[in-house]
């Protein structure tokens, strides 16, 4: 008898621990990494060996964070919110300003070797180069 009162007792003491629980929200895991690392990959742009990686893990991790906290607001504070949508955004910007770089760097060397003559001129001045250096 005495155990049943005593489980008993246990029972309501356990429910109202429950319903006296306040759930707070917290921060989205690596929000702060994610920003980071958007921010960066923006002066690297022209360091795209360096830029590249950056920007594209950012924007990736970005999404998955953004995609966590739109599946359940409530349990994330909206600044880590704020946080990894900003880094997300900055990889992408960062993503694009190396891809652009990258284009113009193509042009630009093409554009070199068409003003030597075309690449057997340009061959042909690397060739005397090293003959020179020799």
């Amino acid at each position: 008898m005495n155990e049943q009162i005593e489980n008993q007792n246990v029972t309501e003491v356990t429910e109202n621990k429950h319903e006296n629980t306040q759930v707070f929200p917290e921060a989205l895991p690596n929000a702060g990494l994610v920003l980071t690392l958007g921010i960066l990959s923006i002066p690297f742009c022209c360091c795209f060996p360096l830029s590249l990686p950056l920007g594209i893990t950012a924007w990736v991790m970005g999404a998955k964070g953004v995609a966590k906290y739109k599946e359940n607001p409530e349990a994330y504070t909206k600044g880590s919110y704020s946080n990894m949508n900003t880094g997300k955004i900055t990889a992408i910007v960062g993503v694009v300003l190396t891809v652009l770089f990258l284009i113009y760097l193509v042009y630009s060397t093409m554009k070199g070797i068409e003003a030597l003559g075309g690449w057997d001129a340009y061959m042909e001045e690397v060739q005397r180069q090293m003959e020179q250096y020799q």
